[in-house]
């Protein structure tokens, strides 16, 4: 996911808090796995910063 043209999840940021490519969500091992591509600002869950995370069912909306 991120703001640049041919991502599967592009999210209009003109504010450009999010990068061109910023965050991956992958299915492994039977969960969701939120992974930041080390973008500029940083990935954040619940105002905590991630590198890499399990998603957890009350994240997925």
């Amino acid at each position: 996911m991120g703001r640049r043209a041919g991502v599967d999840l592009r999210i209009d940021n003109p504010e450009k808090f999010i990068s061109p490519t910023h965050a991956l969500i992958e299915w492994f091992n039977g969960e969701f796995w939120l992974r930041d591509l080390d973008s500029l600002n940083g990935t954040f869950i619940y105002s905590e910063e991630k590198y890499e995370r399990i998603m957890q069912e009350l994240e997925v909306k």
